[in-house]
């Protein structure tokens, strides 16, 4: 299992099924990685987990989402979103962040 930390982080996919996603939260995120050296979100893998549900799957327009929203609530935070799919078939949202230079 891989270790959340200064570059990496996983979340829930129920962040996105919820009614209003906590982007103040992600955003945060985004911030301090952006400021450190730049890391890596996994959004769809649940903490002690190394890989989404098998066959789970996101939405397409949440990879848009993430990239419009990130950058309207943040100074200087670029973040490249993209959806991906593990070994197992589960689909989750991989969001790169990167630094601040």
């Amino acid at each position: 299992m891989t270790l959340e930390g200064t570059e990496f982080d996983k979340k829930s996919l129920r962040f996105f099924t919820k009614h209003n996603p906590d982007w103040d939260e992600l955003a945060k995120d985004c911030v301090a990685f952006s400021n450190a050296r730049g890391g890596r979100i996994l959004i769809g893998i649940e903490d002690d987990a190394d890989e989404p549900y098998p066959g789970q799957k996101v939405l397409e327009n949440i990879v848009e989402a993430i990239a419009k929203r990130i950058p309207q609530i943040t100074l200087n935070v670029g973040v490249l979103p993209r959806k991906m799919t593990a070994g197992n078939g589960g689909e989750y949202n991989e969001v790169q962040v990167f630094r601040d230079r």
